[in-house]
């Protein structure tokens, strides 16, 4: 379910950054996993090494690339796409870099509305989820980090 409404040029303006590009659009979970598919496919071949990969301060990353993988996919998700959307879109990503990649990714995730005291607001998870998923994966680092320096103490 895609899902747009038309802004007027003075909001167009005041867009900054990748996350804001398209901001009226709505993804459903159909089209967000076609596009995580795609994206994850595509990083796992050639991207998992790539330093920053998901920082918007990356040096090498072109907004109208981002821009334009972001139309290519866009047009996959219309009620009758062209024959060649979803080859057009799949080239974007076969030669996309891949921080640009990620950024589409990212663009994508920010797209999904969830509803949360019957509102409905951007995002798979809650602010206050993610915090406690991060807060539990801090300390499986520090127990990780803690055995091994004993287990090495105890080989040693």
């Amino acid at each position: 379910m895609l899902t747009t409404t038309n802004t007027g040029h003075r909001e167009r303006e005041q867009d900054y950054g990748y996350l804001s590009y398209q901001h009226h659009v709505v993804l459903g979970l159909e089209e967000v996993n076609r596009l995580v598919r795609t994206v994850t496919d595509e990083l796992g071949a050639r991207g998992l090494t790539t330093p920053f990969l998901f920082s918007s301060l990356a040096l090498d990353i072109s907004s109208s690339r981002v821009r334009r993988l972001i139309q290519a996919f866009l047009h996959t998700c219309v009620s009758f796409p062209a024959p060649d959307a979803e080859y057009t879109w799949r080239e974007e990503a076969r030669f996309a870099a891949p921080p640009e990649l990620a950024m589409c990714l990212r663009w994508g995730l920010a797209r999904v509305l969830r509803v949360s005291g019957g509102n409905a607001v951007h995002g798979l998870i809650s602010w206050d989820m993610y915090v406690e998923w991060s807060e539990s994966e801090l300390c499986k680092q520090i127990f990780f980090a803690l055995s091994f320096t004993r287990n090495i103490d105890y080989l040693l």
